[in-house]
């Protein structure tokens, strides 16, 4: 079977700045288009359980998902990036780095 796509999962720690509903609403739109995805729906953000407080939002897109999770109490975020097609990684992380401004990233990459 001929793999075609790409499965980026990011661990981002430390993070100087942790967004807000909006901003990560925003920053999953904008994520789709830097990859050229289309959208199946909108970002959708949820608020994390009261013990574990954070934000979770996720989109899905033609050729998969994007989701990220948000820890307040630690600073650090988790995001996936699956798709069918393939995508450049350094693009997102490049985006990851600006949004978020973390100490340390580290991530792992899957052909799919």
């Amino acid at each position: 079977m001929k793999k075609t796509g790409k499965h980026l999962i990011v661990d981002i720690h430390e993070c100087k700045h942790m967004p807000t509903h909006s901003e990560l609403y925003n920053f999953i739109d904008h994520i789709v288009e830097l990859v050229h995805m289309r959208k199946l729906i909108s970002p959708y953000i949820v608020k994390g359980a009261p013990n574990n407080p954070g934000i979770t939002g996720f989109i899905i897109i033609e050729t998969s998902h994007i989701s990220i999770h948000t820890f307040e109490t630690t600073n650090t975020i988790a995001m996936d990036l699956y798709s069918c097609k393939t995508f450049n990684h350094q693009i997102i992380l490049k985006e990851v780095k600006k949004a978020f401004k973390p100490t340390d990233i580290k991530y792992k990459i899957f052909p799919r």
